[in-house]
Formats: structure tokens, sequence, C-alpha cells
């Protein structure tokens, strides 16, 4: 019994001696580089692939107190500039991919608006009218007659047949002053428009084109008067984006026959328009 004992009290003291044997190594391991004078620096935080990886500079092995203090401003200097000019090195670099990708665009952009004025399908838009307007009035005894400021606006419903040919349902509103009685008139046009364009060139941003169309035209106070319109224009087209057309233009317009009714009686007329067309 009292052997027994003994030797379990014999194992017990030598695994407390393996334990304090296996401590004093490891921490004889962890203090190893502070015994030889060096320092455990941290770990530094990886850079980015994107950013370049700075010099810290490169020190002489000779300890630092054989150097005087104004050589090591010195060195800290050099390397601050050296530092300094990497980091500028960098940024010029990224500016010049930014802008090289900036012309890029630019010029993927500038491509697809030149192939606007080409392009086949279907688009929509508005325009606003200003123009001037020759009223007749009879009254069964003479007749007079008087220009008039037009103010509208229309909309239309196209398609691109061909890079020269375009078919359009345009309709529109108009208001003016009556120079003769000074109340303001209605009108109400519905036409369908037939454009040729005007080959300048596959690179131009302007395209230049003719127009003519013919319609129908109703004015009065319950709209009750109309007659035949046709007209005939010109105009050019810039390509702002690469799917909308700024629309400038000139149209002359026309009744198909004057009317000897007693009434007021819209004739020709001069329009400036402005509008844009969106593709589709």
């Amino acid at each position: 019994m009292l052997s027994a004992h003994k030797k379990s009290r014999k194992e017990n003291d030598m695994k407390k001696k393996i334990i304090a044997f296996a401590f004093v190594f490891l921490l004889g391991i962890v203090m190893l580089p502070f015994a030889n004078g060096e320092q455990v620096r941290p770990r530094r935080t990886p850079i980015s692939h994107q950013q370049p990886e700075f010099s810290q500079g490169v020190y002489p092995s000779s300890p630092q107190g054989n150097l005087s203090p104004q050589e090591i401003k010195e060195m800290q200097r050099q390397q601050e500039m050296h530092e300094t000019q990497q980091r500028q090195e960098f940024e010029e670099l990224k500016r010049q991919e930014f802008e090289e990708l900036k012309r890029w665009q630019n010029q993927k952009d500038l491509e697809a608006r030149q192939k606007l004025h080409d392009e086949e399908g279907g688009y929509y838009g508005g325009k606003f009218v200003v123009g001037s307007c020759r009223i007749e009035q009879l009254d069964g005894v003479q007749t007079y007659a008087h220009n008039t400021l037009l103010l509208g606006g229309i909309g239309m419903l196209g398609y691109r047949a061909n890079p020269w040919v375009s078919l359009e349902l345009e309709g529109g509103f108009y208001t003016g002053q009556d120079a003769y009685s000074f109340a303001y008139r209605n009108i109400l046009t519905c036409m369908g428009q037939f454009y040729v364009d005007v080959p300048i060139g596959s690179d131009s941003l302007w395209k230049p084109y003719i127009n003519v169309g013919i319609g129908g035209v109703v004015w009065g106070d319950d709209f009750v008067n109309s007659t035949g319109y046709y007209s005939m224009g010109l105009g050019v087209g810039y390509a702002m984006t690469k799917n909308t057309i700024l629309d400038i233009s000139f149209r002359y317009r026309d009744t198909l026959k004057r009317s000897d009714e007693v009434g007021i009686h819209f004739l020709k007329s001069y329009e400036l328009i402005t509008g844009m067309r969106y593709m589709f």
C-alpha cells in the first residue's frame, strides 16, 4: 500500500517537471529575439495591388550611434523625398489612365452619335413653333387681309425607313391674335410629312433635310371651319446624344383651295420650328 503511494507521488513529480521544462523552453524561444537586441516589428497591412509599394529606404548596418544627428536628418529627408516622388508618379499614372478611359468613352459616344442619323427605326418628339400667318376675312362685300403671329406646339411620331427617307405623322395646336378684331384664334392641324436627308458625310453630327407634307386644318370657336393644306420646308438635325436629335427647321404652308365663303380663312404661313426627336 505504501509502495503504491510512493510510486504515484513520483509520477506526479515527473509530470510537474516536464510541464515546467516545456514552459521554460517556450519562454526562451519567445524571448530569443530580445536577447539578440532585436525588436519584433508588427506586421504591416498589405498594400493594394493598385498602389505602388513605397520603399522604406536602406539604412547602414553600422550602429546608429556612429551617425551624427545631421546625417540622420539627411537620411530621413531623402527617404521622405523618395516616398513623395513615388506617390507623385503613382498619382500621375492614375490621372493618365483616367484620361485615357475618358477619351475612349468619348470616342465611343461620338461614333454612336455619328451613326444615329443612319439608323433605321421609329422616333417620337415635340416641336415649338413661332410663325406668321396670313388671314382673310370675308363679309360678303369686301375682303380684309392681315398677318397674325402664331405660337404653337407639335407632337409627332415617325419612322425612318432607311438612312435617307423618313415618314412622319404630326398633330399641332396653334393660337394667334387676330389683328382685325384683336381676338385670339385657335387652330388644329394634322399633317403627314415626307423627309429626305441630304448626305454630307458619314462622320458628321449634322444632317440637313428637305420635307413636304399634306394635311388638314380646322379653326373657329367650335372648330367647324376646315381646309386642306400643303407644306414645304427644310431643316437640319444635330445628334446630341446616341438617341436624341435636336431639330431646327423652316416651313412654308398654304391652303390647297381658297374659299369664297363669308368668314375667316387662314392662308399661307411661315414657321420657324425647333424641337427634339427621340429614337427608339
